[in-house]
């Protein structure tokens, strides 16, 4: 749930982590992580705001790059299909039924 949050554009992005976290949708459980996930990455309430996040908003979130349909070298998998091609490649050489 917390990784969607990339993907909501950053003007609403802390209303929705706010949503999220006030209709409880976390189980008690995974409150560490949530408060690992607001810290750095959306900023903790103090004093009726939020101080700023360690890392910005737009630096990690996915929203616009999405949209404009950017090439993120982290999508692609061209290094993973030419692994999977060269073993299969092997393996089809070791177990030939010609």
């Amino acid at each position: 749930m917390l990784s969607a949050v990339a993907f909501v554009p950053t003007e609403s992005l802390v209303e929705v982590f706010e949503t999220l976290c006030e209709n409880e949708i976390f189980p008690p459980e995974a409150q560490e992580v949530v408060n690992y996930f607001e810290d750095p990455w959306i900023g903790r309430p103090h004093r009726r705001q939020r101080r700023p996040p360690q890392f910005d908003l737009d630096m990690w979130n996915l929203y616009q790059s999405i949209l404009e349909d950017l090439q993120i070298s982290w999508k692609t998998n061209n290094s993973v299909e030419g692994w999977h091609r060269g073993f299969a490649e092997r393996v089809g050489a070791m177990h030939s039924n010609s």
